[in-house]
C-alpha cells in the first residue's frame, strides 16, 4: 500500500486485520517514495511485524517502477537494511547485504 509515512502506519493492527481478511493468509506491505527509493515496512503472513523481506522489496520496486514513480535501480530501505532492485520491465534482481544470524539444527 502507497502511503505517505510508512512509520506512521499501525503495521502491527493493520496488518493483523488484513492477513485475516484472506483464508491463506497475506502479506501486507507500506511503502513511500522518498528521495528517489522506496520506504518499506512489511508484515508477513503468520509471523507479523518483520525487519526485512527481499521478496516484497522487489515486488513493491518493480509495482513502483512500473508506475513511474522511480527508475530502473531502486534503493528500498526497510528497518533491518537496505536493498537494491534493479528492474528491466520482464525481471528484477535484488542485492545487498547479507548477515549470518544463526545456525539451527533441528532433530
Amino acid at each position: 500500500m502507497l502511503v505517505e509515512d510508512p512509520a506512521a502506519v499501525d503495521l502491527v493492527s493493520f496488518g493483523a486485520r488484513a492477513e485475516a481478511a484472506f483464508p491463506a493468509g497475506a502479506n501486507v506491505h507500506v511503502v513511500a517514495v522518498r528521495d528517489g527509493g522506496l520506504d518499506l515496512r512489511v508484515w508477513e503472513r503468520g509471523v507479523g511485524l518483520t525487519d526485512a523481506c527481499g521478496s516484497g522489496a522487489t515486488a513493491a520496486a518493480a509495482v513502483a517502477n512500473g508506475w513511474g514513480l522511480v527508475g530502473p535501480t531502486v534503493e528500498v530501505r526497510m528497518p533491518g537494511g537496505t536493498a537494491v532492485v534493479e528492474v528491466d520491465g520482464t525481471s528484477a534482481a535484488l542485492t545487498g547485504p547479507t548477515v549470518f544470524v544463526a545456525e539451527v539444527v533441528v532433530p
